[in-house]
């Protein structure tokens, strides 16, 4: 190989390089988007989910209570 056929190869494998690091570069920002989207995505469902354990324990609250009521009435004709 002469100067000229090296500096060529350099030049190449220095182009394969810097279009390899691009390549990487974009996929990597893919990466961390699609990781990001799946992070808001899973927080969400975290909230979602925690509103629903709300309403069912505010739920369960309210029943507890009508049954306490009814317990009550079903003791107050029991007596009478």
């Amino acid at each position: 190989m002469n100067i000229s056929t090296e500096m060529q190869v350099s030049d190449d494998e220095a182009r394969r390089r810097a279009k390899r690091r691009e390549r990487n570069r974009v996929a990597a920002a893919k990466c961390r988007q699609r990781r990001q989207d799946q992070i808001e995505e899973l927080q969400h469902r975290v909230d979602a989910l925690t509103r629903t354990g709300q309403e069912l324990r505010s739920s369960l609250h309210s029943l507890d209570l009508e049954r306490a009521r009814l317990e009550s009435l079903v003791e107050e004709h029991k007596v009478s």
